[in-house]
């Protein structure tokens, strides 16, 4: 199992910070986890990521993304 973590900004359920979810990726699924951060600034959610899961690659956002997404990690 792969986990990757999406950096969103002022999604609907969060609507005043940025956050941070993993999900979970399997051989025929994804499936979202959890919020793993929510951070005032895009600065302080790349921060924690960084700080806790160091081994980790930041991946641009696509143009067919939800504008909310600003970039994925792996």
């Amino acid at each position: 199992m792969l986990s990757m973590f999406t950096v969103y900004e002022r999604p609907k359920d969060f609507p005043e910070e940025f956050v941070v979810r993993e999900y979970l990726i399997g051989q025929n699924q994804v499936t979202a986890s959890r919020v793993v951060a929510r951070a005032p600034t895009l600065d302080a959610a790349r921060r924690r990521l960084r700080t806790t899961r160091p081994h980790l690659v930041r991946v641009p956002r696509a143009e067919r993304d939800d504008p909310v997404i600003v970039e994925s990690w792996i």
